[in-house]
């Protein structure tokens, strides 16, 4: 039987490992020249695990599950990984590290981090099995160090006890308290290397014999930056056995990489069955790493996107690019740039001769965004207020979407010479300086300082759960009086061709007293978006105002959609001197066809056929009904006596009758049978009744008789405009009784 519950735990190192290996080789082509980018920043990585004599095999096989995942879920194919086994070292031959994954960049390395994290093990006490935390901060500082890029510094410790340097060289002559303390004093000196070095310490202990006091003091001992602003520094965490050890160390390196981790299913797949897991990737996700814990590498793994289509293993499809390691190990992991957001599907199948195997798949996202600031005023005078305007863009699109960006936190910064940074939250809730609730757009406003002096600089932060921001910062001066150039702009918007233009105008106002030369520049564009501005140049010959046309060009080969981009006005020779911003929003598409701009027209005309068809259906069922003769009663009379009454017997346009016995004492209307001669009445548009017959047309008005055959009257009542006649009224007038079984005309009956 296949059961799937939620995942409460996993197990450890192989995990961190297999996290890291993951991240497949960036499409060029990408990013434009000179735009920060929106690639995941590098880290350096050592992952310090336990190999000390208190472990048990569950316990080490955790860490090495652990450490597999985390190093195979890094983003990063820049970043550099070690995993280093330690214990202590006290006799010949013995070391208190050891080396199992020698600290490499994953683009050569991440293929080969799930087999060397298979080598850690338990030391026993002929190969050192002390906890020696110092001599493996030791070890780790000492990679740190080794040359390489500004990269972000984390070591992550994984141990199931405390400080012990009983079983380490040089402490042999020291009492039990006097080596603690030694030790407590030693392990400070390398966390404070650790903090000078901006390295992160992340410890995590699990097993009944740890120290929380070791754990907190590594953690607050190391280097305190987060890459949130302060959200997520650096903290201990402990678990209550070696089950739990892979959740944990995932949401710490979730923590320290500005990422988000998702605890996902897990469940028991059966010999020869298969067995389905999902994971959820928000649509914030720019980079994705979905770690199945297999085991057995028997288990074949499918992963099948939100709109349920199975995704390569390598290589790229649309925006997405595949890439997955360790499907030969006991921990599989598919790194993702440009997810697909929404539930994903994972499944596990098994074959026949493998045993029943416990499977879990996790999660590990990242929202790699730009953040973008633009000044409506780039030259602002001391003590007037100004608007700046941020957006949020990943590497395919500019965030807009409300309930993606809920729980996201926007704050604008403001610094310069002459006072102290000022911070105020951007809001997109449609008020004031908002111009649009809900669009993506975060306004803010300030004031500038009255003792501002010189350069300004206007910056977007923005925190949120797994978001790793780019700042893209706005350049601003403090200007007195008025500005050189003043600008006000015509806002471009609508619909434009691939290839079109977009046309709008600006007012300059030349205020310089000289003909200054501006530039028109384009940019910040949203992702697939090119476009140029004409004209490039305008010179300013004469003081004061001028109306100037441009015409936003856009590239035949641009993304269709939506589009925004920043219009700005500089200096020709000083193009750090911006005079003007405008950021504009307008649609790349083609017109509708002509018949679907005038659906309008559509729609009207076929409301009106309808309603013509409907009075049209309406009055065709009135005039039926004015002719049906259903409810039509003929009356039958001579000398001013009724003979007898007939009621029409069905509904229909005629009421067709015989009169029996015209001449006898018996004379009376009946239904015509076989060779009969009959009558037919029908009702006439002004409401008589015409009475056809072999002697020609009779008209009946109501309650005028008239002669249908001599001697013999005819008339009619309307039992639709009076009470329905009794039911022994329908048929002729009441008669001497017929015969027993006697039925059509009797004998004697003279028929017309």
């Amino acid at each position: 039987m296949i059961t799937v519950r939620r995942l409460a735990a996993g197990t450890g190192v192989a995990v961190l490992a297999a996290l890291v290996a993951l991240a497949p080789p960036p499409r060029a082509g990408r990013a434009d020249p000179g735009t920060p980018s929106l690639d995941p920043r590098p880290v350096r990585m050592v992952i310090l695990v336990d190999e000390s004599g208190s472990l048990e095999e569950e316990g080490v096989a955790a860490e090495r599950e652990a450490a597999s995942i985390l190093a195979q879920s890094e983003f990063s194919e820049d970043s550099t990984v070690a995993v280093l086994g330690f214990a202590s070292a006290k006799g010949d031959g013995q070391r208190p590290t050891d080396p199992a994954c020698e600290l490499a960049p994953l683009k050569t390395a991440r293929a080969n981090l799930s087999t060397c994290v298979s080598t850690l093990r338990i030391r026993t006490r002929e190969q050192g099995y002390g906890t020696d935390f110092v001599s493996a901060y030791g070890q780790a500082l000492s990679l740190m160090a080794q040359p390489g890029t500004e990269e972000t510094k984390i070591i992550f410790m994984l141990t199931d006890g405390k400080l012990d340097l009983s079983e380490s060289s040089g402490y042999e002559s020291l009492s039990e308290d006097q080596r603690a303390r030694e030790g407590h004093r030693l392990l400070g000196e390398k966390l404070k290397e650790a903090n000078a070095g901006r390295v992160q310490v992340w410890p995590l202990g699990f097993g009944r014999d740890i120290s929380t006091g070791d754990l907190d003091e590594m953690a607050a001992g190391g280097y305190q930056g987060s890459c949130d602003n302060g959200a997520h520094r650096p903290k201990a965490r402990t678990v209550g056995n070696a089950s739990d050890v892979t959740a944990s160390l995932l949401e710490a390196f979730a923590s320290a990489r500005c990422a988000s981790f998702g605890a996902g299913e897990s469940g028991s797949v059966a010999s020869g069955a298969g067995l389905d897991l999902h994971v959820t990737v928000p649509s914030l996700a720019t980079d994705g790493a979905i770690a199945v814990t297999k085991r057995d590498p028997r288990l074949v793994v499918t992963y099948y996107d939100p709109s349920g289509a199975a995704v390569p293993k390598s290589g790229d499809r649309g925006e997405a690019t595949y890439s997955v390691t360790g499907e030969s190990g006991p921990v599989e992991v598919l790194r993702i740039r440009n997810p697909a957001p929404g539930n994903w599907r994972v499944h596990v199948q098994s074959s026949s001769g493998v045993p029943s195997e416990n499977v879990s798949a996790t999660v590990l996202w990242q929202g790699r965004i730009q953040a973008s600031i633009i000044a409506d005023t780039p030259s602002p005078e001391p003590g007037a207020p100004d608007v700046v305007r941020i957006h949020l863009v990943t590497r395919t699109e500019r965030l807009t979407d409300p309930g993606a960006l809920k729980g996201v936190r926007v704050i604008a910064r403001l610094t310069g010479a002459g006072f102290s940074p000022i911070d105020v939250d951007a809001n997109d809730d449609g008020r004031a300086p908002d111009r649009t609730a809900h669009d993506g757009e975060y306004a803010a406003q300030f004031t500038i300082p009255s003792t501002a002096t010189g350069n300004l600089e206007f910056v977007g932060l923005v925190s949120g759960a797994g978001l790793d921001p780019v700042q893209l910062p706005a350049k601003g001066a403090v200007q007195r009086g008025l500005p050189p150039v003043q600008v006000a702009f015509g806002q471009p918007s609508g619909l434009v061709p691939p290839g079109g233009g977009l046309k709008s105008q600006m007012v300059l106002t030349n205020n310089s007293g000289g003909t200054p030369r501006v530039r028109l520049v384009l940019g910040q564009f949203d992702p697939g978006t090119v476009a140029t501005v004409r004209p490039g140049v305008v010179d300013l010959a004469n003081a004061g105002a001028r109306t100037v046309p441009f015409t936003v060009q856009v590239d035949p080969s641009s993304r269709q959609g939506p589009a925004q981009a920043v219009l700005s006005v500089v200096d020709d020779a000083d193009p750090t001197k911006v005079y003007g911003n405008l950021t504009f929003a307008f649609t790349i598409g083609y017109p509708p066809p002509w018949w679907q701009r005038y659906q309008w027209v559509w729609y009207l005309l076929s409301a009106l056929a309808l309603a013509a068809a409907a009075v049209a259906v309406q009055r065709a069922r009135r005039a039926r009904a004015d002719r049906d003769v259903q409810g039509l009663v003929l009356v039958l009379s001579r000398g001013g006596a009724t003979l007898n009454e007939l009621v029409s017997p069905t509904g229909g346009a005629v009421f067709r009758f015989t009169v029996r016995d015209p001449e006898g004492p018996r004379a009376r209307l009946d239904i015509p049978m076989g060779t009969d001669r009959a009558f037919d009445a029908r009702r006439l548009p002004d409401g008589t009744i015409g009475v056809d017959g072999p002697t020609g047309r009779v008209v009946l008005r109501a309650g005028q008789p008239e002669e249908l055959l001599p001697g013999i009257r005819l008339t009619f009542r309307d039992l639709r405009h009076s009470d329905p006649v009794p039911s022994g009224a329908r048929g002729a007038a009441p008669q001497p009784p017929r015969p027993a079984g006697e039925f059509g005309p009797r004998a004697d009956d003279d028929l017309l």
